[in-house]
């Protein structure tokens, strides 16, 4: 009886190792991969920055208008015909 938990907790041993050097594998390729991507040229920083904080600027007003539109960015027609009376809102999107 013995034997058997002992060989169950081996199997489970090399499982969670195994588990754990690809973690560790993956999380050293992403780091590659991200430092790669990072290097660009000097004359394009302003240009990305730009096009970074419009991205988010973007963003942020998407989800501002999904969290107050019940999780649509626009109401589907069979919807609007029962919200006519919400229009009186300004940040609801029809």
């Amino acid at each position: 009886m013995i034997s058997k938990k002992r060989g169950q907790i081996t199997v489970f041993i090399i499982i969670g190792l195994v588990i754990l050097l690809t973690y560790f594998l993956l999380m050293n390729y992403r780091k590659e991969s991200i430092k790669e991507i990072d290097m660009i040229q000097p004359e394009f920083i302003p240009i990305q920055d730009y096009v970074t904080k419009c991205t988010e600027n973007l963003a942020r007003e998407a989800i501002d208008i999904i969290g107050i539109n019940g999780g649509y960015s626009y109401f589907p027609p069979w919807l609007k015909a029962s919200l006519s009376g919400w229009s009186q809102y300004p940040l609801l999107k029809f």
